[in-house]
């Protein structure tokens, strides 16, 4: 009998202790669902982007390549292709998937980084405002990523810049809420208040650039003077936020274009700080509060697209701040490229996710766990014998994002509640609703007797969640005898 429960065991462990049972299923669903996407019937229609959408940024995906040492330590890849991941769970042996409906492109370890630079970086040659960013935790390839196209960049933009025209940089990186000019004795910078709504960096130093061996060169050195320390995950993980600006300007030296490339700092989880000091804590948590605040600015901008009249919150952080115009310029076109890279490992499984979920909300889709689990035998041989999967998993109202919301009320008592969809606020998802009061409830939907049968319905709803739950475990502890 296989039954693993929750006795001092974190997840790292236990998924290295049982590497040799998960394997053999991924790699059978890695096969089974990779013919799928070949055969264009592995996603709901609904994940399909139609080709006018336009999003709030054009996102791309690296997954970056297994390491030995990474093999030695009894780790393996988690993550299936393009869409799926499997991450194991704790109280069994369990796989749960999940699906990421991705319409953008997505690089894995067998792509080049000059296959990555042809479909994204080259673009904003053409625009007069673009910014590009690298976003993932640490450890996961954004510096290597974001070295490698600008070398590529370089290139391409010497290759085609008229000579009327010469090109500016200058490199700063942020440390918690303060800029320092990596070419100019690391002296701070001010951002202040432009005179149109922008934001702009104050005494630093701009550099004149002949050709794209000095922008490398320059790029580069800067680079090699930014803030890194050893940390669990990174031997030299980069502790600040690099961002390199070049200006294209006129012969009258008026600015034609802004073109930014920003190399985030590595977001962290708790156990990965575990070991850190309380200067590396302190790092830590401004590294991840200024993370914080950009992906609030673009939940924002991406309710603003839909029409919400939402503030965005760009004062938040100097992060944000400097990177406004990546987002909305007054009168130049714009256009932001960023590029989430993850990891493989099944250690950083749960990051992982975390990573793809926050770019599945700038893309304005929600990504989605699969119904039911996959349960592991003591030997696996045969594919059809070695799971078993539980059908028609009720999934609890605190786990539905709003549409999944909508579509649950308008099937309560047959429908009763269609007509007044309308009423609920938009940000109302499933856990805000389980958290109305009957009166609240009874004054939305203008009606005593609507709101009390709502409120009714919700604690069945939920009352037959948790009993489906523990019949579930009893299954699984059957199954696994």
């Amino acid at each position: 009998m296989i039954v693993i429960r929750k006795q001092m065991i974190d997840k790292v462990t236990y998924r290295r202790e049982y590497k040799d049972r998960y394997i053999p299923l991924i790699e059978y669903y890695r096969k089974k669902y990779h013919l799928k996407i070949e055969e264009n019937c592995s996603l709901p229609s609904s994940f399909v982007a139609s080709e006018n959408e336009k999003n709030i940024a054009k996102v791309f995906i690296r997954k970056r390549p297994m390491f030995e040492n990474e093999f030695s330590n009894r780790q393996f890849d988690s993550f299936m292709n393009a869409r799926f991941i499997h991450y194991s769970d704790l109280n069994f042996l369990i796989l749960n998937r999940s699906i990421f409906p991705f319409h953008w492109e997505v690089f894995n370890e067998e792509t080049t980084t000059h296959d990555l630079s042809e479909s994204s970086v080259k673009s904003i040659l053409y625009n007069h405002f673009g910014t590009v960013f690298c976003f993932g935790q640490t450890g996961s390839g954004k510096t290597f990523t974001m070295s490698g196209m600008i070398n590529l960049f370089s290139e391409d933009l010497f290759t085609q810049l008229p000579s009327s025209k010469r090109v500016t940089m200058t490199y700063v990186e942020l440390i918690g809420e303060s800029v320092y000019d990596l070419l100019n004795e690391h002296k701070e910078v001010e951002v202040r208040d432009g005179g149109e709504g922008e934001f702009v960096l104050c005494e630093n130093v701009w550099v004149d650039i002949k050709d794209s061996t000095e922008l490398q060169r320059n790029y580069h050195l800067a680079g090699s003077l930014r803030e890194t320390h050893a940390t669990r995950v990174n031997s030299n993980s980069s502790r600040s936020h690099y961002i390199c600006r070049l200006s294209i300007l006129d012969q009258d030296n008026s600015e034609f274009a802004r073109l930014t490339f920003c190399d985030l700092a590595g977001s962290e989880r708790n156990i990965d700080s575990f070991y850190h000091n309380s200067e590396r804590l302190k790092e830590s948590a401004a590294i991840n509060s200024s993370l914080m605040a950009l992906k609030d600015v673009m939940r924002a901008l991406v309710l603003k697209k839909q029409g919400t009249n939402v503030r965005i919150p760009y004062r938040a952080s100097k992060l944000t701040r400097i990177l406004k115009d990546g987002f909305e310029t007054l009168e130049k076109p714009t256009q932001t490229i960023l590029i989430s890279t993850i990891s493989p490992q099944a250690c950083d499984a749960e990051h992982t996710m975390n990573t793809l979920k926050h770019v599945c909300a700038i893309g304005n889709h929600s990504y989605h766990a699969e119904n039911g689990k996959l349960i592991f035998r003591e030997v696996i041989s045969e594919p059809k014998l070695a799971h078993y999967k539980i059908e028609d998993q009720l999934k609890p109202l605190t786990k539905m994002d709003r549409s999944e919301t909508l579509e649950w009320l308008s099937k309560v008592r047959g429908g009763i509640l269609k007509s007044d969809l309308k009423k609920f606020p938009s940000n109302m998802d499933g856990k805000m609703l389980t958290k109305q009061a009957e009166k609240r409830l009874q004054q939305l939907l203008e009606s005593e007797i609507l709101g009390s049968q709502l409120r009714q319905e919700i604690i069945d709803y939920t009352n037959k969640c948790n009993q489906q739950k523990v019949e579930h475990i009893e299954t699984i502890k059957r199954i696994n005898k």
